[in-house]
C-alpha cells in the first residue's frame, strides 16, 4: 500500500503552515476553503495538528486552553 504523503513527502498533519513562507490563503480575496477542509481555517488547523501529534505519542489528547478554544 503507497504512503500518503503530503508536502515534501510529510503527512499533511506534520507540516507546520508556519514553514509556508507564500501563505495564499491570507491574501484579499482568498478562499479558505480552497487551502483548509471541513471549516478549518490556519489556526484550528494547527490545533488539530497538535491533539494528532498528542495522540501519536501517547500523550493526553486535551490540548492547552490556548489551543481549545479554536477547535
Amino acid at each position: 500500500m503507497e504512503s500518503l504523503t503530503g508536502f515534501n513527502g510529510l503527512h499533511a498533519v506534520e507540516v507546520e503552515a508556519d514553514t509556508y513562507e507564500d501563505k495564499p490563503w491570507r491574501k484579499p480575496g482568498a478562499d479558505l476553503s480552497d487551502y483548509f477542509n471541513y471549516g478549518f481555517n490556519e489556526e484550528t488547523w494547527k490545533a488539530y495538528c497538535e491533539k494528532q501529534r498528542r495522540l501519536q505519542l501517547g500523550l493526553d489528547p486535551c490540548l492547552p486552553p490556548s489551543f481549545e478554544n479554536k477547535i
